[in-house]
């Protein structure tokens, strides 16, 4: 892949993610569960990964080529200026991952070094045998066959949980006084993150960060994900529309305790954000005048679409099926691009891998005895 191929392929895939993430956002303001609209957001996500591999690894479909045919000086006068700005937009992005990457890592590893600081709590300082059922209690108290630890520290004023290896909650010393039914809403919510899969999320949240970090929507999606998570493990505290008051305080409470805390980025913490705890508690107040969920009540704009997406399967199957035909949308920049093939070439490390395996595939643009870009090349008209 030369640094022209690159424009293209940064160019349309760019434009692909953003009508993805409007396509995920669109579907999940449909859905009425929260938990449902987190699924979404967490094959979301994913699809957007594959959105970049299918652009660097497979051929694509032009359906968008250039028609007008244009003088041998003309292209390589193009193509010129697009390996320049080429070029340069690689090195501009390469040096954002790398910025980026470096910063996941290093918070990555604050974060499991607090873990390792906390302290394990004894059976006598905690028990979910205490606050639950105990069939309640031994299923809360592990997850896909794992068992959580529950850990404490003095570092922290919120609780917060995570998973690497194994689910974590560290829970606040002074969390540990509040009354039980108070630390029953903490405990839900932060086991519903663990249940969830929530701390898979966030990580594909944090990769496409990584590879994506210039475009705004792909940081507006976070920031809706990030709500959609929080929304989802509130209602899950809640058992009832009678407790709503009761989970409002709980979570006064500690944000008294967590401004100005330091945050360990790759952590769920109960209280993030100032701003989204007023979304939080504006929809739980909201929520304590109706007679639903939250996550249960209906919008009143939701039509068609939410027939369509009424269940996170059928979402997530539009969202996908979407994205497939998203895919096929490539802008026509690549001045080196042959108009009489409708399809690109494979990429080279593709094209390389079929061949090996004894595959045929077609890694070169099919040109016409009048314009031929490697007879520009080796004539010496492209200086590159």
């Amino acid at each position: 892949m030369n640094t022209a191929q690159f424009l293209e392929v940064f160019a349309s895939v760019s434009v692909q993610v953003a009508l993805v993430i409007c396509a995920a956002g669109l579907i999940a303001r449909s859905m009425g569960v929260a938990k449902s609209r987190c699924r979404l957001w967490t094959v979301c996500y994913s699809l957007l990964l594959m959105v970049l591999l299918n652009a660097v690894l497979l051929p694509h479909l032009r359906l968008l080529r250039r028609t007008v045919l244009l003088e041998d000086e003309q292209i390589a006068a193009a193509l010129s200026w697009e390996l320049t700005l080429g070029r340069v937009l690689l090195a501009v992005w390469l040096s954002g991952v790398v910025f980026s990457l470096a910063r996941f890592i290093l918070r990555s590893v604050r974060a499991e070094r607090f873990l390792k600081s906390c302290s394990p709590l004894s059976d006598e300082e905690f028990s979910l045998d205490r606050l639950f059922p105990s069939d309640v209690a031994a299923e809360l108290g592990t997850v896909r066959g794992k068992k959580v630890a529950f850990l404490t520290s003095p570092g922290v004023q919120s609780p917060v949980c995570w998973q690497f290896h194994l689910p974590v909650v560290v829970i606040p010393n002074y969390v540990l006084a509040f009354a039980p039914d108070q630390l029953r809403f903490v405990l839900r919510h932060e086991l519903e993150h663990l249940r969830t899969g929530h701390p898979l999320q966030v990580f594909l949240q944090q990769t496409v960060e990584i590879l994506f970090w210039f475009h705004p929507m792909v940081w507006w999606a976070s920031g809706q994900s990030a709500m959609t998570r929080e929304f989802a493990c509130d209602d899950a505290a809640m058992e009832s529309r009678e407790e709503t008051a009761h989970y409002l305080r709980t979570l006064l409470a500690i944000v008294e305790h967590s401004v100005g805390e330091r945050e360990y980025k790759g952590v769920l913490a109960f209280v993030r954000h100032h701003r989204m705890m007023a979304v939080r508690a504006k929809r739980l107040v909201a929520f304590a005048r109706q007679t639903a969920l939250p996550s249960q009540t209906a919008s009143p704009w939701r039509s068609g679409l939410s027939s369509l997406c009424d269940g996170s399967l059928s979402g997530v199957s539009l969202l996908g099926g979407l994205t497939a035909l998203t895919c096929l949308f490539w802008l026509p920049v690549n001045v080196s691009a042959s108009p009489r093939s409708a399809w690109s070439p494979w990429p080279s490390w593709s094209a390389s891998a079929l061949h090996s395996l004894g595959f045929q595939a077609r890694d070169f643009e099919i040109y016409d005895e009048y314009h031929d870009l490697y007879g520009l090349i080796d004539d010496g008209q492209l200086n590159d």
